[in-house]
């Protein structure tokens, strides 16, 4: 048991769970469930590395993979649609196609190699972001904040379970970063 991490991951959760809350009530369904799917997988994450690692650890796993793969485009294609992108002729079906085809490729995604997993992930990451940021520009400075808090997360700390920052382990860390982006993401969308 990694009790640290169980209440990193509770932080975590307590965090995307707001931003969520936010989310949805500013009229953002795409963006709430996107940060929600993060939520559920911290809150996993807690009962897997508090209470019982070999019982939760793979519906962690799972939730974690969903919540990389789906939750962050759907943050960025929440952000694009409250600012009138990725409307296409009044057709307001179209940003669900693309969710869909998003779902599809994460769950084909679990039967492939690593490799392409992680290819994938990055692409998602930074054309999610770069949707977010096109359709906010540098003038709503939160967004700007929480997408660069998030890649912190990911790529400067990380989430490796072994090693550490000033004593603290990288995994706690990327929780806390993960969590205050999550909580960002829900305040700086436009009301």
């Amino acid at each position: 048991k990694y009790y640290s991490i169980a209440f990193s991951d509770a932080v975590n959760s307590a965090c995307c769970f707001w931003g969520a809350k936010v989310a949805w009530e500013k009229g953002r369904p795409e963006v709430a469930f996107g940060i929600g799917l993060v939520a559920v997988a911290s809150a996993v994450g807690t009962l897997r590395f508090g209470l019982a690692p070999k019982l939760f650890a793979r519906l962690n796993n799972i939730l974690a993979h969903f919540g990389g793969l789906l939750g962050t485009p759907l943050i960025g294609i929440g952000f694009a649609r409250s600012r009138g992108l990725l409307d296409f002729n009044g057709n307001n079906e179209f940003p669900y196609l693309i969710e869909g085809t998003m779902a599809f490729f994460s769950i084909f995604s679990l039967l492939t190699p690593e490799s392409f997993k992680e290819t994938y992930r990055i692409f998602l990451n930074i054309s999610s972001f770069g949707l977010m940021l096109y359709a906010e520009g540098i003038e709503n400075q939160m967004a700007l904040a929480s997408v660069i808090t998030f890649i912190s997360a990911g790529l400067i700390i990380g989430p490796d379970r072994h090693r550490y920052i000033l004593g603290v382990r990288r995994e706690n860390l990327f929780h806390y970063f993960l969590g205050l982006s999550m909580l960002m993401f829900g305040q700086a969308l436009p009301a």
